[in-house]
């Protein structure tokens, strides 16, 4: 593990070089049996659908609005039928003359015989309150089956009804807890139903039959049996065509974080069981990542499974369950086969079509890739909200489920993306990474004029990739969570393992190895700290004094997406000599303004200002004019740029990118923002918790800090003795009074102001990074960043400074992506938990300019009026604009003026602290 020790440096822009990232495992090949025949346009997210038999006619349920298309599969044309709100499953009769469907409060039955689309075909209507989820038929077609689910009070005390078809009856004849998926035996003599919760024997969320398959009797309902111990039920259930197995599709415990996910092969995952019908014996668990979730199991007359939802359809022979063949068809939901199994309709809900499938020759050439990646679905499939449900009782908390990047990377590897104007296809590596990928490919395709759909659109897949990157960090990616935990119990002699360690072990093992064996298993919820990053999140936390300015750093090109209070929007893509500034070019030039921002002692003529302004033509360029302008019209001219930043531009401090005549700090104050969070109010209470070492050591061998004592005490008086001019009151815990246990007592006393002056280490994970304490005492990041020992929710403004001695150079490596700063930053500023703003530096820090650069961040703090921004903004320009003298230096003449500390004018001493959160 390769770490990277700030010292003095609190955040550190050296970053290692990170390798690039490997997909785990690899997709089947696409399936070479069908080719597209037609696309039929439908309605509103068409998801059910069933043919009826004589394979003439297709009734499809748009599930987003009130109607049924029927569909003449002779000529495609199709014509809606309006039977009420949120039309869901639906089953034909074997007689060819009834439909039937369930809407949001009623079972609906349609005459086939009737000129479809007319009021004639809708025949009856049976009304009950609450929710129903899925319905099967007897084969005489007598009885009509229905999964009630959610009663009309909104509680699970609902059951299985009976609708007898000819009678128009409709009676509960199974009490049990909340079923949801249901199927007939082909002899009609035993019913199959899929319980969420409850089922025969018990009833509760982890009750003795939570998550289980009940087997009834017919026509008596009598219990016969129950199939418990899978790793995940509660979701619709198919029967394949000789009735020996018993599919069933999980959508509940594996799928749900809040769940137990014992058994689950990835969590959080879809799973599909399948289950021999006469005895329940368990034949194979397919755990599809939720990117493949949304479809249904249908099987073909031969016997195929067809399993739709994400990116393919998952083809799975029943003969043959360890083989998987996936057709490339994105977004998948209901399919129905003709009796001969030659033609497939297959629903797409994202894009309101039925794609019609055609068995094809060995000699015919495929085109499944014409529309099954093109942006638009791609847009769909990894941004929309099919994977998203609000939490029960918050107004903002959503629990959504995005693709895996693995997944994307192999999907694009295996059939490319098809541009929607111009028709290229692109195929890029599975190195690239994919939200990247998709984000240019959007861009490349936008349509001239109104660019907020764009911009929104690549500010959402920015927003997955920090996500990700945050995930990868804190370890809540499923498989790193899995490995650290079987890591642990392998740790554990035989003799020192409980039985039901060693269980557990040989589970986590099998989960990992199967893992390695399909990349679909890899999947990361990616809701994570954020909440989505779109113009309209923005723009509701800005005001007429700021800008926001998100910073998109792709493969081959690079955006800047400028966001004003009043909703404009305008997207600037950065060139250099006229070409397009992809990651690799971007970073080089990040390398060399830092290099010269080193300020050499041995040459003092070195000035970055050169390399500054490249760097400002790219990153803000024509969005000088709009810059400008909305200084002029902000209060008092006084404008704050509010920066999201990515990639290399992590190390950059903003404040020092110059236009040919000024640093950027001269005309704007600077803040970086981590998430879309409400800025919070301005600090008006300015009572501190300061804490500090003078030692260094530790198992990195830190130097000391002798400066820190110093710093501390020109900023700060203690609460027990008298005020001091131009100080702030605080606890101080300085050496040996910082340790935990006294950081933690601080922070529970909720001071608005939290003052560390430390060394921090920074490694590749939260577990190994950690802040020095006194005497050496290491105190880890990922303990830290535990709000319910160390409440940083209270704290509007933690400064995290750090002297440095001997005033040494920035020593530039490899620049990466920069990861690490925010991975950092998160720890401590996270959701609801975290500080509402952080001030660290990026590099290095001398030890002088920083001590009177706090002085005056305070003190211009403490003016009333003054934002956190502003305040840094005006201790910056006191150094840049000479206010600030520098330590005389030893001798007389040029010669003395070669030291490090020779001019605070240059951005190495003014500049490498940044604001990071709220800028008020």
């Amino acid at each position: 593990m390769r770490a990277l020790i700030v010292g003095c440096t609190l955040l550190g822009f050296v970053a290692a070089a990170r390798p690039e990232a490997t997909s785990i495992g690899r997709a089947a090949a696409p399936s070479a049996d069908f080719s597209w025949s037609k696309t039929i346009p439908v309605g509103e997210s068409p998801r059910h659908a069933v043919l009826t038999p004589d394979g003439r006619t297709l009734y499809v349920s748009n599930t987003g609005g009130d109607s049924m298309s029927i569909i003449d599969a002779a000529t495609g044309r199709a014509c809606r039928l309006t039977v009420g709100r949120s039309p869901g499953s639906v089953v034909g009769s074997h007689d060819g003359k009834r439909v039937y469907v369930l809407v949001e409060d009623a079972l609906v039955v349609l005459d086939t015989r009737a000129v479809p689309c007319t009021p004639t075909q809708l025949v009856r209507r049976v009304s009950f309150p609450g929710r129903t989820d899925d319905i099967a038929l007897t084969k005489d077609d007598r009885r009509l089956y229905l999964t009630h689910t959610i009663d009309g009070g909104g509680g699970f005390a609902a059951g299985v009804y009976l609708f007898e078809t000819a009678a128009g009856s409709l009676r509960r004849v199974i009490s049990d807890g909340c079923p949801t998926g249901i199927a007939v035996a082909n002899d009609d003599r035993a019913l199959f139903v899929n319980y969420q919760c409850g089922g025969p024997g018990g009833f509760g969320r982890y009750g003795p039959a939570h998550d289980t398959i009940g087997i009834y009797d017919l026509p008596s309902h009598a219990p016969r049996t129950l199939i418990r111990d899978l790793a995940n039920v509660g979701g619709q259930l198919a029967l394949s065509p000789d009735g020996r197995e018993l599919w069933a599709y999980g959508e509940d415990a594996c799928s749900r974080p809040d769940y137990d996910h014992t058994g689950c092969p990835t969590v959080p995952s879809r799973i599909v069981n399948v289950v021999r019908t006469d005895d329940g014996t368990l034949l194979k668990s397919f755990g599809f990542s939720l990117e493949d979730s949304n479809g249904r199991i249908t099987f073909s007359p031969s016997g195929t499974a067809f399993v739709g939802g994400g990116f393919t359809i998952k083809a799975i022979a029943g003969s043959d369950l360890e083989s998987i063949t996936r057709i490339p068809v994105a977004g998948a939901g209901g399919i129905a086969f003709t009796r001969d199994g030659k033609t497939a309709y297959v629903t797409i809900p994202g894009q309101n079509v039925v794609q019609v499938l055609r068995a094809r020759s060995g000699s015919q050439i495929a085109n499944a890739q014409v529309s099954a990646l093109s942006v638009p679905v791609i847009e769909q499939a990894v941004l929309g909200d099919a994977h998203c449900s609000a939490t029960s009782g918050t107004t903002h908390d959503e629990t959504c489920y995005r693709a895996a990047p693995q997944a994307l990377a192999l999907a694009f590897s295996e059939r490319g993306i098809a541009q929607s104007r111009s028709g290229a296809i692109v195929r890029p590596k599975l190195s690239e990474e994919p939200y990247c990928t998709i984000a240019e490919r959007v861009i490349a395709d936008a349509p001239r004029g109104d660019v907020r759909p764009t911009a929104t659109t690549v500010l959402h897949l920015m927003d997955l990739r920090k996500n990700q990157e945050q995930l990868e960090f804190s370890g809540q990616d499923p498989l790193v969570v899995v490995q650290h935990e079987f890591e642990q119990l392998s740790q554990k002699t035989v003799a020192e393992s409980s039985a039901d360690d060693l269980r557990r072990r040989a589970m986590l093992k099998a989960r990992l190895e199967a893992a390695q064996r399909d990349a679909k298993l890899v999947f990361h919820d990616v809701t994570g700290r954020l909440r989505v990053l779109d113009t309209v999140n923005l723009s509701k936390n800005l005001d007429a004094s700021t800008v926001a300015l998100a910073t998109v750093v792709c493969e081959h090109s690079y955006h800047t997406v400028l966001i004003t209070h009043n909703g404009i929007v305008k997207m600037h893509e950065g060139l250099d000599h006229g070409q397009p500034v992809g990651r690799a070019a971007l970073r080089t030039k990040v390398a060399a303004l830092l290099d010269e921002m080193r300020d050499s002692c041995a040459d003092p003529r070195r000035d970055p200002k050169s390399e500054a302004r490249g760097l400002y033509d790219i990153v803000i360029g024509d969005l000088r004019a709009e810059l400008e302008q909305a200084r002029r019209l902000a209060p008092g001219g006084k404008l704050t740029l509010v920066w999201l930043l990515q990639d290399g531009l992590r190390y950059v401090p903003m404040a020092a990118l110059y236009d040919g005549e000024h640093y950027l700090v001269e005309n704007y104050s600077n803040s970086v923002l981590l998430k879309s969070s409400e800025p919070g109010p301005g600090l008006d209470d300015f009572r501190a918790l300061a804490a500090g070492t003078v030692h260094g050591g530790g198992a990195d061998g830190l130097r000391a800090l002798p400066g820190v004592a110093d710093e501390l005490g020109g900023l700060f008086y203690g609460e027990n003795v008298a005020p001091q001019p131009g100080k702030m009151p605080a606890r101080v815990l300085l050496d040996p009074d910082f340790t935990a246990d006294s950081l933690r007592a601080g922070l529970y006393r909720h001071y608005p102001i939290v003052h560390i002056a430390s060394h921090f280490v920074l490694k590749e994970d939260a577990k190994s990074s950690y802040l020095l304490l006194s005497s050496g005492v290491p105190l880890t990041l990922e303990a830290l960043s535990d709000p319910r020992e160390y409440p940083f929710g209270a704290v509007q403004l933690l400064t995290l400074s750090a002297c440095n001695t001997a005033a040494h150079p920035l020593a530039v490596r490899t620049v990466g992506d920069g990861k690490e700063i925010e991975d950092f930053v998160f720890g401590l500023l996270a959701d609801q938990s975290g500080a509402h703003s952080v001030l660290a530096s990026l590099y290095s820090v001398d030890d002088d300019s920083t001590d009177k650069l706090m002085q005056r961040f305070y003190r211009a703090l403490r003016t009333k009026g003054t934002s956190k921004a502003e305040a840094l903004r005006q201790a910056e320009l006191s150094l840049l604009h000479g206010d600030v003298a520098p330590p005389p230096a030893p001798g007389s003449g040029a010669a003395a003026r070669i030291g490090c500390a020779a001019d605070y004018a240059r951005p190495k001493f003014w500049a490498p602290f940044v604001l990071i959160g709220s800028w008020r």
